[in-house]
């Protein structure tokens, strides 16, 4: 049953972990964010090779896994596909990039072509360059 007195023991326990959690916020904490959010934002932009609204291409095409969900897509996942960078994200030490392909479209059970169905498929730094 709810009650004043075990709201008053609820409210207890948010008090004592608001007071620890203002010990760990110190008065320079908003310097310390700051500082961490600009050195972030700028390496992205001096050491990203791609940015968003960028036209890149595949140099490789994708090898098709048992599966593998893009297995529907890799007819058009090949060497020199066209695409724009529509995201941009760093993981195991190499930029990866959300791109929206300009010719994509997917194949059904029935092996039907069907036209593009606005999917971001993720590609490393090491699949992409520059578009001709």
């Amino acid at each position: 049953m709810n009650s004043a007195e075990s709201y008053a023991e609820y409210l207890l326990q948010v008090e004592a972990k608001v007071k620890d959690l203002q010990s760990l916020l110190c008065r320079d904490f908003g310097y310390k964010l700051q500082t961490v959010l600009t050195t972030h934002a700028q390496l992205f932009h001096r050491f990203c090779p791609y940015k968003i609204g960028d036209r890149v291409q595949l140099t490789r095409s994708f090898e098709k896994q048992h599966g593998h969900g893009w297995n529907a897509s890799a007819h058009f996942l090949i060497e020199g596909a066209i695409a724009t960078v529509i995201d941009c994200d760093f993981r195991n030490s190499l930029f990866v990039f959300g791109l929206s392909f300009d010719d994509e479209s997917w194949i059904d059970a029935q092996g039907v072509t069907r036209p593009k169905s606005d999917h971001t498929f993720s590609f490393s730094e090491n699949f992409l360059k520059e578009a001709s």
